[in-house]
C-alpha cells in the first residue's frame, strides 16, 4: 500500500543542483527554531591508498579547527557562547560535518562552513597535534582483535578500497604532510563531489 504521510513529508524537501555541481537539500520546519546542516562530501577508502590511508580522518579532524579568519580558542569560545554543535567525521565511503543550531545563528553558521570549506587552514600546530592523537589512538589499538581485523580486511577485501583501515596505519598517518592534505584536499573536497543538507 501506500503511506501518504511518507509522501507528504518527502514532497517538502527541495532540491538544488547549482552550476559548480554542489547539490542542496532543504526543508523547512517553522515549528522548530532549530537547524542542522549536514554536509556529506563523497570521499573515502576509493581515494586513498596504502600511503594515504588515513588521510581523510586527518583531514576532516582538522576541518572544524577554523581557517585564516576564524580558529583556534577564538572559534571555540564564539561556538560555545553560541550554543553551536560542530562535529566531522569520517566513513568508508563518505566524509560528513554537521552542525546543529538556533535560527539565530543560521547566517553565521553558513559563512562559518563556507569559511571552513573554502581555505581549510590546516595549521602546521594543529596538524601535529591531531597526527599524534591519531597515531596514538591507532598504536594502542594495536594486537588481538584490531590484528584480527585488520587480517580479516586484507583477506576478505583484496582488491577493494574496504580492505584499507579506516582511519589508517601508524606508519600512512606518520608520514602525511600538510602538502599531502591540501593536495588530497583540491582534488576531493570540491563542489561536485558534495551535497548539503539544511
Amino acid at each position: 500500500g501506500t503511506f501518504p504521510a511518507c509522501a507528504q513529508e518527502r514532497d517538502t524537501v527541495t532540491r538544488k543542483a547549482l552550476p559548480n555541481g554542489l547539490v542542496a537539500l532543504f526543508k523547512e520546519e517553522k515549528s522548530r527554531g532549530i537547524v542542522a546542516v549536514d554536509v556529506f562530501i563523497k570521499v573515502g577508502l576509493e581515494q586513498e591508498d596504502e600511503i594515504r590511508a588515513g588521510i581523510t580522518q586527518l583531514i576532516q579532524s582538522l576541518l572544524v579547527k577554523g581557517n585564516g579568519k576564524l580558529s583556534g580558542d577564538k572559534m571555540d569560545c564564539r561556538l560555545e557562547s553560541s550554543g553551536i554543535f560542530i562535529e566531522s567525521r569520517s566513513e568508508p565511503d563518505y566524509a560528513l560535518i554537521s552542525i546543529i543550531t538556533d535560527k539565530n545563528n543560521f547566517q553565521f553558521v553558513l559563512g562559518l562552513l563556507a569559511g571552513l570549506l573554502r581555505e581549510p587552514l590546516f595549521a602546521d600546530d594543529e596538524l601535529e597535534k591531531d597526527r599524534r592523537k591519531l597515531v596514538e589512538e591507532l598504536e594502542a589499538q594495536k594486537g588481538g582483535y584490531r590484528d584480527l581485523y585488520e587480517i580479516f580486511l586484507q583477506s576478505f577485501y583484496r582488491y577493494h578500497p574496504y580492505r584499507l583501515p579506516r582511519w589508517g596505519y601508524v606508519s600512512s598517518v606518520k608520514q602525511l604532510t600538510r602538502k599531502n592534505l591540501l593536495d588530497f584536499y583540491g582534488r576531493y573536497y570540491v563542489p561536485n563531489r558534495m551535497v548539503i543538507s539544511i
